[in-house]
């Protein structure tokens, strides 16, 4: 095996990562707004319960846990794709981090208005 053989393997994982990475920060990005819409603005106690309980739950499960959950979990099912399984895995556990600092920013009145 030659030095561009073994160059080009790496080239191929790190389009990978990448792909992953990306597909991955938009997911949690989506998931952590999402989350800290419901959670400021149409709330109740209820669906602040549930928020936290799925924040403490994906901060508190080792992320790579949640991969393999999903990794096997989803192959048993049938539906065994490597990279949507990393992009949901770490999506889902970056979202768990609601953006909700950026709406308490706000008074009460301004959100009020919108």
């Amino acid at each position: 095996m030659g030095f561009f053989q073994i160059l080009a393997g790496l080239a191929v994982g790190a389009v990978t990562a990448l792909k992953i990475a990306l597909g991955a920060a938009v997911l949690a990005f989506i998931v952590g707004l999402l989350l800290a819409l419901i959670q400021v603005f149409w709330g109740g106690r209820w669906t602040r319960l549930l928020i936290a309980a799925y924040v403490e739950w994906m901060r508190n499960v080792p992320a790579l846990a949640h991969l393999f959950l999903l990794y096997f979990g989803l192959a048993a099912v049938g539906s065994h794709e490597p990279v949507s399984s990393g992009h949901h895995g770490l999506g889902f556990g970056g979202g768990s981090r609601p953006l909700r600092g950026i709406f308490r920013r706000f008074p009460d009145v301004t959100r009020g208005a919108a």
